[in-house]
């Protein structure tokens, strides 16, 4: 969003902050090849959008201008559109978003694979009055060091209005008028008040179809008294002179409003005029030719004389004596960042001084922000490499919960993993697992630990950085995990290992997916080099099973060609899902997000995965578990969608082994579905006569969702079953 745009950028969630900078990098511009550009509103001040729209056109794209047409008007100067549409802006978008509702296109939700530049311009957001202070430190420091007391640049300027705007908005409404030259552009590059929902300032005008400095304080003065709002102007110091005399009309027009405080029958225009506060940005000249390739030519082509037109002789505190106006002088950052809040609470116009750096050290000061904003995105594409993280060599850390009781026997401690399900965390286990620990002997340790890309597990393809280098088809090293079952498995002994010092694993109670896990572990340890690198799973091992695919059973009366055909639907109904997860994850960027707002966004994915008959229809027999559990289900899919997609895609049966029902020994095996799960119960009923001496438990009035729809049931059957003596054959 252009500056232009007034509170577009402090109050739409889609704008990507610091875009210039954003676009400026090599890895962004060369990432988002544009092949259709929709521009609202005219003229650009930005030159990195320019770009942009010119490779689109060079490479046969579309430029399309929605603006109201003004014939005498240079809506369209570098000569790219390739459609115009004549519009205002409001009208238009209001058209194009209820013709897309009316078709089902977007069904409420629009999204762009772009959308986590989003998440690299709120980052570098957080960062960029850092940047800016120190590169004004730091070249101040070089070129001026202690020769004067100026130490004030002009980025600082546009900073400091930012943040007192920011600090004022909940005060009062502000506008905001620029002139043209370097205020406009130090604008667009660095004005942005806030974070997301504040409301300052309320609109920003600027004089670009004149694109010239004549006339500016008499603009910004008809626009305050139009505004009806307290009113800001950036002007220079060389375009303050071409309009001086502009002072004595608010010099007036404040003498009047003061005076109608005292004659309540003076004219109400004069009475109720909004203060004009103008930021006068000394540079001592024309600042904006220092940018300009001639600049280095310097006196061989009479720069000063021409070009950068000093203005030192003039003394701004004097003219505002002459106009009776209140003054205020700074150079440096905190000075000029007080003297403009005080200017604002004064209520009346008014003149803010900033006495900033010469006009060369400003160039070198705006080439180091780019240079520290290019390093900064450079470090963020890259991201830690000191964590230990899904891409690196070093194995997940994945974090435990611990369930037991103060009485503990640690002479003959043994340990039950608790793994839970798919878009589920180690909470899942909590109201189970306080049930297991009164019923287990005090020999029992109770571990919960989150899978790979689940709960508060390393981030994945979730991570700012890896979203972003995703969107601009940078391959992310989060993709090369191996998040399979099999990998799954050798992740979580791996970590209870090494991490969490666990040497043996004597019980596993699982659910769904953490089902399949548990009965890959076996495979795993034995594959991964056994007990040097990983927690110990033996025959020994019990294995308790809720609601689990124990692969593809003997008997299943398919034939080679119908599983085929069954494996192909289910990968594409799996990756189709992913998709759409990854999607509105995206999509979730470009609105603000709360636990309300997120739960609405995934409502009807969730809806229609909890619908499916094997979960009973739990929604209208347990509505408030349900309920619970769609908000907490909705937390994890705001938080790390793509990691979750991923993992989905990963596990997808067809494209894991189909028989881990073989790894599992019958008689340290107990299967456990819900009675409205037919599809389990069955599995449960046919594995139990493929496999005599497995335990098999059907949980009455219950569905899939076992841990939610029969706490207490399900606790006493595993701790049953747990407490029973192991027994390796008959």
């Amino acid at each position: 969003a252009g500056i232009q745009g007034g509170n577009l950028r402090s109050t739409c969630p889609s704008v990507v902050p610091y875009g210039e900078h954003i676009l400026k990098h090599p890895a962004v511009a060369q990432g988002m090849k544009a092949d259709f550009v929709l521009q609202i509103g005219a003229p650009l001040v930005s030159t990195e959008i320019g770009k942009v729209v010119s490779e689109c056109i060079v490479n046969g794209g579309s430029h399309v201008l929605v603006h109201s047409h003004h014939p005498s008007e240079r809506a369209d100067p570098s000569f790219t559109v390739t459609h115009r549409v004549s519009s205002e802006a409001g009208i238009f978008l209001q058209s194009v978003q209820q013709r897309l509702e009316s078709s089902g296109f977007t069904k409420g939700v629009l999204v762009s694979d772009l959308a986590p530049l989003v998440l690299l311009g709120r980052t570098l957001g957080e960062e960029m009055p850092e940047i800016i202070n120190r590169a004004s430190f730091d070249i101040v420091a070089q070129q001026i060091g202690n020769k004067n007391d100026v130490l004030l640049t002009e980025p600082q300027v546009a900073l400091a209005i930012s943040e007192v705007m920011k600090e004022q908005s909940n005060v009062t409404k502000s506008s905001l008028f620029l002139s043209n030259s370097m205020p406009v552009r130090d604008a667009e590059f660095f004005l942005y008040p806030g974070s997301v929902g504040s409301c300052s300032p309320s609109s920003v005008a600027v004089n670009r179809g004149a694109s010239g400095i004549d006339g500016i304080i008499s603009s910004a003065a008809g626009y305050a008294d139009s505004s009806e709002d307290p009113t800001t102007l950036v002007v220079g110091d060389l375009a303050s002179l071409h309009d001086l005399n502009a002072f004595h009309t608010l010099a007036r027009t404040s003498s009047s409003s003061s005076s109608a405080l005292q004659q309540p029958n003076s004219p109400s225009s004069s009475s109720h005029s909004p203060p004009l506060t103008t930021v006068i940005v000394n540079n001592d000249g024309g600042g904006i030719f220092s940018f300009l390739p001639i600049a280095k030519y310097g006196n061989d082509v009479g720069f000063e004389d021409f070009f950068g037109t000093q203005t030192n002789s003039f003394s701004f505190n004097d003219a505002a004596k002459a106009f009776g106006l209140p003054y205020s002088g700074a150079s440096s950052f905190d000075e000029f960042k007080k003297a403009y809040a005080r200017a604002l609470e004064h209520g009346s116009p008014s003149i803010v001084e900033a006495h900033v750096v010469g006009r060369e050290t400003n160039v070198a000061v705006h080439t180091e922000i780019t240079r520290l904003a290019k390093r900064f995105i450079d470090d963020f594409l890259e991201g830690d490499e000191g964590r230990t993280t899904a891409g690196g060599d070093a194995p997940l850390k994945l974090p435990v919960k611990v369930h037991q009781r103060e009485e503990v026997d640690e002479t003959s401690l043994k340990t039950l993993l608790l793994l839970h399900g798919w878009m589920g965390d180690k909470e899942e286990w909590d109201a189970a697992a306080n049930d297991l620990s009164k019923q287990l002997s005090s020999e029992w340790k109770i571990v919960a630990i989150d899978l790979p890309g689940h709960g508060e597990s390393p981030l994945l393809l979730s991570e700012s950085h890896h979203a972003v280098r995703t969107a601009l088809g940078i391959k992310t090293d989060g993709q090369g995990v191996d998040l399979s079952i099999d990998g799954l498995a050798t992740a979580v002994l791996t970590s209870l290992k090494q991490d969490h010092g666990i040497d043996e694993v004597d019980a596993v109670c699982a659910y769904s997916l953490g089902g399949r896990v548990a009965m890959a572990m076996k495979r795993a340890f034995d594959r991964g080099g056994g007990a040097s690198k990983m927690s110990g799973i033996s025959e020994r091992t019990k294995m308790l099973l809720l609601s689990a695919y124990p692969g593809s059973l003997p008997g299943s009366g398919l034939d080679a060609e119908a599983k085929e055909a069954e494996n192909s639907h289910r990968t594409v109904k799996d990756d189709v899902l992913a998709q759409k997860m990854t999607t509105l994850w995206m999509a979730s960027h470009l609105s603000r997000q709360t636990d309300k707002s997120a739960t609405s966004m995934w409502s009807d994915l969730l809806s229609k995965w909890y619908g499916a008959n094997l979960w009973g229809n739990i929604r209208d027999r347990k509505y408030e578990e349900y309920v619970d559990m769609i908000a907490r289900r909705a937390k994890s899919l705001a938080a790390r969608g793509p990691d979750l997609a991923i993992v989905l895609r990963a596990c997808s049966p067809p494209r894991n082994p189909d028989s881990d029902w073989s790894s599992a020994i019958p008689l340290q095996t107990l299967f456990m579905a819900g009675e409205f799960d037919t599809k389990y119960s069955a599995i449960g009923n046919q594995w139990q006569e493929q496999c005599p001496g497995l335990s098999f438990v059907q949980v009455p009035k219950s569905g899939h969702a076992l841990l939610v729809d029969a706490t207490e049931e399900v606790a006493s059957a595993l701790a049953s079953f747990i407490s029973k003596p192991i027994k390796i054959s008959e």
